[in-house]
């Protein structure tokens, strides 16, 4: 895994970026992949459970819904995970 020190001392990485709007768009859709993520890891410590294991209440995770949020990056719709039994509201 690349460090985050590494990835911003990259220059080649820098150089993947053609002009302002290719960094722009990967800002937004890095935002958009770390929010899911930690929707993600909240529901793990909701569900006192990592994906794929069995709980012991009886709740589960049960796919995921999409939503839309605006953000200083623009709209973006994002996945979040849902439960069988009873409610999260992360969003």
């Amino acid at each position: 895994m690349t460090s985050k020190e590494d990835l911003l001392n990259n220059k080649d990485f820098y150089k993947s970026f053609k002009n302002g709007e290719d960094l722009t768009s990967f800002f937004k859709e890095l935002h958009k992949k770390a929010v899911e993520h930690m929707l993600d890891a909240e529901l793990d410590s909701h569900l006192d459970n990592e994906k794929h294991e069995k709980t012991t209440n009886g709740n589960y995770r049960n796919g995921h819904g999409t939503k839309k949020i605006k953000s200083s990056f623009g709209e973006a719709k994002l996945k979040f995970p849902v439960i069988e039994k009873g409610v999260l509201n992360l969003l």
